[in-house]
Parts: C-alpha cells; structure tokens; sequence
C-alpha cells in the first residue's frame, strides 16, 4: 500500500483486508477531524468575541466608600454613577468589549468608548493587549481557512498530501490561540486602568489590588487550543472520503495512483514474422558498416 496515496479498487486492483480497514479508519479519523474543527473554531470564535475573556476584581483599601467616591464625581446621568460603582467592582474584560452591570443589576457588554460629562473616552490599550487581540483573530483565520479545505474535499478531488498540509493550519490555530493569553500581563489588569474614565480619581489611593482570573471567554480558548493541538495530530492520518458524486467504478483523481504505463510493442497477424527494427538489424550485422 503506498504511503502517499490510498489504494483504489475502482482502477482494477483487489484490495486486501488490511488495507480495507486502513481506509476505512482514515476515512473514520477524517469525520471525527471535521467535527473537531469546527468545535474548535465555535469555541475560538466565541473566546475572540465574548465580553468576559477574563474576571477583573477590585479589592478596596480600608475605609473606602464606593457610593460616597462616585456620587462626589456629580455625573450628570445616573448610568454613568452605575458605571462608576461597575468600574471599582468586579467585572469582566474581553478584546473588544467589557462585561458590567448596569441598573437594574443587568449584567451586559459595555463598549470600551463610553460617554462621560467630559466626553466620550477610548482607553488606550498596550502592546500585549493589542498583541493579544491580533492573536485572537489570526488564530479564527487559520482555524476557518483548515474548515473550508476540509468542506472542499467533499466535493473537489483532493490529493492527500494537501490533507495531510492542515496540520499546519491546526498548529498554527493552536500557537496563536495560547498567545490571546497575552492579554493577562497587559495593562488592563493594573490597578489604575479604569483611570483613564474618571481621570480626577486617584485609583491607587482606593484600590489595593486588581487581580484578573479566568473568564468564559477564557476556558472556551483553553478549549480551542486543546481541539486545534489534537486535529494537527489527527490530520496526517485523516483520509479524504470520495468526492460527492462519486460513482462506484470511477476512481477519484487523487485516489489514482500515478504510474507509468509501460509500451506495448506491436504484435505481428498470425503466419507472418514481425519486421525487425532497422536500428537492431545494423548493429547485429557481422562487422557492421566500414
């Protein structure tokens, strides 16, 4: 059985029993590789999207009073005193929104350019924030381009040398997505982050600490990044199913194996000697020619 290309029934050969089941196994791991894929890339996407990629919690320094510190603030709207009490709280972070509670405790997805009395205010994120994010959408990227590949193959012939290429696709995802936890040694999980709202607060005099732990958006990367490390592995040994519409009896393009088709010479009608070759004939001719 060649190693590069599955052997074909359908081009005169008789498949033995052995290699029967190793087409049907690989034709087995490349349905489970599909389903993994695109569990991997669902859970990709929604790590990249969700509000809550990690959990921020604010612990307050003795004698600090939270609704004394935001209604000093005099914000003209009362969501802005919600934001306020929601920015010195726990709340959750993610690449492109955060996740706080508003009035009447409703927890939703809060943009990161927000209005304020002194008016509207984008944060500016640091480099392992921005890296981070980038890392979140080339890990999507990667992740689709191996899904699509594998959903043209069921209907495009499809050599298996390409099949077995998506375990760089899958390695690649994987690499990326483990580097969307970049975004925890970025400056939004420092202390005076939130700063950058209500600069006439000085958030280092009421804030002891600020940790972030794991979020949703956070276990669905863990999860991603373990799915994508088991397709690179699966890949190589994933067979490619025959395509749609393939008829029994006709062999896929990409399941032919290319051989050389040896020349056949001519065959002289019965009663009649075949003419020698010219060629053939000078040079057995005693002492050929002077």
């Amino acid at each position: 059985m060649n190693g590069e290309q599955p052997p074909t029934e359908a081009a005169g050969d008789t498949l033995t029993d052995q290699e029967r089941k190793a087409i049907a196994v690989g034709q087995c791991n490349y349905m489970f590789l599909a389903l993994l894929s695109v569990a991997a890339l669902v859970c990709g996407n929604n790590a990249a999207w969700t509000c809550n990629f990690a959990e921020r919690r604010v612990t307050y320094k003795d004698q600090f009073d939270l609704a004394s510190t935001c209604s000093a603030a005099n914000f003209t709207y009362d969501l802005n005193t919600a934001l306020c009490n929601t920015i010195l709280t726990e709340h959750g972070v993610g690449f492109y929104h955060w996740y706080g509670t508003v009035p009447v405790n409703t927890k939703v997805c809060i943009s990161y350019t927000l209005l304020f009395p002194w008016g509207w205010i984008t944060p500016e994120f640091d480099a392992a924030f921005t890296a981070a994010q980038t890392f979140s959408i080339m890990a999507n990227v990667f992740g689709a381009l191996a899904w699509f590949t594998m959903i043209f193959a069921t209907c495009c012939p499809m050599s298996q040398d390409r099949i077995k290429g998506l375990s760089c696709y899958f390695s690649f995802a994987c690499i990326c997505q483990c580097f969307t936890f970049l975004l925890y040694s970025s400056n939004i999980c420092s202390v005076d982050w939130f700063s950058q709202y209500v600069p006439q607060f000085q958030m280092r005099d009421a804030i002891e600490s600020v940790t972030c732990s794991l979020g949703l958006g956070a276990k669905y990367s863990i999860a991603a990044s373990v799915l994508y490390l088991v397709c690179s592995g699966l890949a190589p040994a994933a067979i490619a199913p025959p395509p749609i519409g393939y008829r029994p009896g006709q062999a896929p393009s990409y399941y032919q194996q290319q051989q050389p088709v040896p020349q056949q010479e001519a065959q002289a009608p019965p009663g009649e000697t075949p003419a020698a070759d010219p060629e053939n004939q000078q040079s057995a001719a005693p002492g050929g020619q002077d």
